[in-house]
């Protein structure tokens, strides 16, 4: 089960589109480019695909251990942070819902098919991501930098204490 956390009110986006992860295209990074690949760290558990705009890159953690990282162009402007999860697998393809994490824009406006477009990476890491995903697989998408160190606004995960 994937949980979002926001302190804002959001609507789920279904995304009636093709694979955003499985989807092979010609230029850019998609035709060449190195990467990270190492499943064996992290056999199973819920996957999670961190993408940053900021950096070009994609970092793919299985119960929060790096098992991989790509370098990851996403045309187009990237305002804020979104969720994509991977609601189901049937005979029409993959069934992604989305969700703002950094604005009010709630709708329910099925996701544009073009969004999945937006985003390269190579080849041999989209067979490979294709190979794991499953219900479940969560994307996030930030035009926040991932470096340590890199200037974004403070965000507390959990709070331990006691607020009277």
């Amino acid at each position: 089960m994937t949980v979002v956390i926001s302190d804002s009110r959001v609507t789920p986006r279904i995304a009636a589109a093709p694979e955003i992860v499985g989807k092979v295209g010609p230029g850019g990074p998609s035709s060449a480019g190195a990467f990270e690949w190492q499943p064996d760290k992290s056999p199973q558990g819920p996957l999670s695909i961190v993408v940053s705009s900021a950096d070009r890159k994609a970092v793919v953690l299985r119960n929060g251990i790096e098992i991989g990282a790509a370098p990851v162009a996403v045309h187009g402007l990237v305002a804020g942070t979104w969720a994509y999860t991977l609601r189901s697998i049937d005979a029409s393809g993959q069934h992604w819902i989305r969700v703002s994490l950094s604005s009010d824009t709630g709708s329910d406006e099925p996701v544009p098919r073009e969004e999945w477009q937006r985003f390269e990476a190579p080849d041999a890491f989209r067979h490979a991501l294709a190979a794991i995903t499953q219900p479940g697989t969560t994307v996030v998408v930030t035009s926040d930098s991932l470096d340590s160190g890199a200037t974004a606004a403070p965000v507390t995960v959990l709070d331990t204490e006691t607020h009277r």
